[in-house]
């Protein structure tokens, strides 16, 4: 009766309107009569639910469901991950696969799954799945693997000698002059146009008794002000952002008071806009912050020329809220937010080009030669993991002259099962060769099986020192290392792979933690920490040029806060480093004319000797309102140091 009832809802179909009627009215007729309407209409609204639980879907449903195995993401794809699967986020593998060895120190080892679970969902079931693009017939390669002792590599042009920073920058000695690089004042005097003519706009639907009235022009000097509050903030961390302006003692910031009143801070952080509301792209997705973005892109591109080997990786950006470019990614540390694509150079964290994953269906082939497409024609190596690695991406990226090297999920390889059969076979330490159309496969058997894809390697080995495993170490016995031989392809990749990982060390460091409710504003941040980065680079570099110690990157963010702070803290005669004093008994004349000074309260009355802010604290002896941090001291305990 269910079935049908819900088959009859699905389908729209007539009930039967002369359904036969029961011989007799028996308690039982009536028990059966009573169940079948009940369990129509539970059919009926079974069938309501499902067609509005898109819309219904809490956070916390999408969390229970992602990990039951529930695909909610229209550009998730099969747990098949080939070459012409779409873009996901992580690469599971068959039956047939075999996880990533723990000799990799790459970030891919996270990608490693032991159920078919949902790797990606977006919140909003309408998300559009784009344009499919097509790959060309000639990259169906139908690939007959030989093994080898000796590779051929093809031959890519030969890279230029010089890299690094592109122009002379021995004159510039301020951490703000690096980042102006980065994020130019032109830039900085747009969001401030922007910004006063969205508020101004939203002028009339405030309320009479806000705040937000009290709404002054933002100028660059506050604007800067205001990136360095953002940046020093995440120095010292607390649970919630309006406990910086906390009136305690022990918890309170009063430097930051100084700079900013909390209303003040909270307006800017409401109206500020990186974008011209009345000149931008609709189908842009990410057009609320695509002027920083390519800001940042092309000033970092054209300050630096990185080496030639460069690595690809993902990062996440941690949101918790509603977006439709949210991902879920349960093998990362951070398992809920937006995903980004990032090139980086492979020992450096100088972030080249990134892509932000908007929920669109594309190849991997599209994901890695959009990134890679600057670099095109200019012999560079590029090194990626297991989830971007295959024959057809290695011979796109060889058709841009770029070599590549990466791990590889074996059902990309089309393999035989005579292949098949001779690697599950193979003892652990040994590795062997293989080469089609001009791609070198070396399969090493460490704990699991490693499958590597290059053609820039040739077919070597090298001995390596790394640690035992639990297993293999003896009893009593003080050596926990060992020296083994592996191929020379796979030492390379686990040195070069970790570019990203490294820019992901800095990034996260300091990142601002606190929520908002933009949705943007995490990836905006996410962008002032990239800049915060390059610019550290670029100052780092010019340091050792000149024969100088390098400023830690602790040391660099603190400095070029400071600075920016400097500019409003002049212009409204506020102190950002404490004056030097002297501790000294009290004069000779003051302890004359006023005796030895008590501290008292009375009522709230502006200091006398700064003239900046109202304190309830005085001097008994003097009284004169003083506030007890520094100007009480200063009075009565102290004289300036000239």
């Amino acid at each position: 009766m269910r079935r049908a009832s819900l088959l009859r809802a699905c389908k729209n179909e007539p009930k039967n309107t002369n359904p036969p009627k029961p011989t007799s009215f028996s308690t039982q007729n009536i028990a059966l009569e009573n169940r079948s309407r009940k369990d129509q209409a539970n059919s009926n609204q079974s069938t309501r639910n499902r067609r509005s639980s898109s819309a219904r879907r809490s956070p916390y449903n999408l969390r229970r469901f992602a990990t039951q195995g529930q695909r909610y993401s229209s550009d998730s794809s099969s747990e098949n991950y080939s070459d012409e699967s779409y873009e996901t986020s992580s690469g599971e593998e068959t039956k047939d696969d075999y996880p990533k060895n723990n000799i990799l120190e790459s970030s891919s080892s996270e990608y490693n799954t032991s159920n078919n679970t949902s790797q990606e969902y977006s919140d909003s079931s309408a998300v559009d799945p784009g344009q499919e693009s097509e790959e060309s017939e000639d990259l169906d390669l139908e690939l007959d693997w030989i093994e080898v002792d000796k590779f051929i590599k093809p031959q890519f042009p030969r890279f230029p000698l010089k890299f690094g920073v592109t122009r002379d920058l021995s004159n510039l000695y301020d951490p703000t002059e690096f980042f102006n690089l980065i994020i130019s004042d032109d830039l900085l005097n747009n969001i401030c146009l922007w910004t006063n003519e969205y508020a101004e706009s939203k002028r009339d639907r405030r309320r009479r008794e806000s705040h937000e009235r009290k709404w002054e022009p933002i100028t660059i000097q506050k604007l800067k002000a205001f990136l360095g509050v953002l940046i020093l903030l995440p120095i010292v961390q607390k649970p919630k952002l309006h406990d910086y302006w906390s009136n305690t003692l022990l918890t309170g910031t009063p430097g930051l008071k100084s700079i900013f009143s909390r209303d003040e801070f909270f307006s800017i952080k409401r109206f500020i806009r990186f974008f011209d509301a009345k000149d931008f792209d609709v189908r842009d997705p990410f057009h609320k912050f695509r002027p920083l973005l390519t800001e940042i892109l092309d000033n970092s591109n054209e300050l630096y020329k990185p080496p030639k080997l460069l690595a690809l990786d993902e990062s996440m950006i941690k949101f918790d809220g509603r977006s439709s470019f949210k991902v879920y990614m349960p093998q990362k540390p951070i398992k809920f937010g937006f995903k980004v694509y990032s090139l980086v150079p492979s020992d450096i964290p100088f972030v080249l080009n990134l892509s932000i994953h908007d929920g669109t269906k594309r190849t991997l082939i599209d994901i890695v030669t959009k990134l890679a497409s600057p670099f095109e024609g200019k012999g560079h190596v590029l090194y990626m993991d297991r989830y971007y690695t295959s024959p057809k991406v290695i011979k796109a990226l060889e058709r841009m002259s770029i070599g590549a090297v990466g791990t590889c999920m074996r059902n990309r390889l089309q393999l035989s099962e005579e292949m098949k059969q001779s690697l599950n076979n193979l003892e652990t330490g040994e590795f062997c060769y293989y080469e089609s159309h001009d791609i070198m496969l070396t399969c090493f058997q460490d704990s699991k099986l490693v499958c590597l894809l290059s053609n820039v390697d040739q077919a070597t080995q090298t001995r390596v020192v790394r640690r035992k495993r639990k297993a293999e170490i003896v009893p009593g016995s003080n050596k926990v290392t060992e020296t083994v031989n592996i191929p020379s392809c796979i030492a390379k990749y686990n040195y070069h792979a970790r570019g990203v990982d490294i820019m992901d060390q800095y990034i996260n460091y300091y990142m601002f933690p606190h929520k908002s409710m933009k949705w943007y504003f995490r990836i905006v941040m996410f962008l002032l920490e990239i800049a915060l980065v390059n610019s550290w680079v670029l100052h780092t570099d010019t340091q050792e040029k000149r024969e100088e110690k390098p400023m830690s990157f602790l040391s660099y963010r603190r400095k070029l806060g400071k600075e920016l702070i400097k500019g409003l803290a002049q212009h409204r005669d506020i102190l950002t480093t404490p004056q030097k004093v002297i501790k000294t008994k009290p004069s000779a004349e003051h302890v004359e004319l006023w005796g030895k000074c008590h501290i008292g309260k009375g009522t709230k009355r502006k200091c006398s000797l700064c003239n900046q802010h109202k304190t309830t604290y005085t001097c008994e002896e003097c009284e004169i309102p003083l506030c007890i941090i520094p100007c009480y001291n200063l009075h009565c305990y102290s004289i300036p140091q000239k």
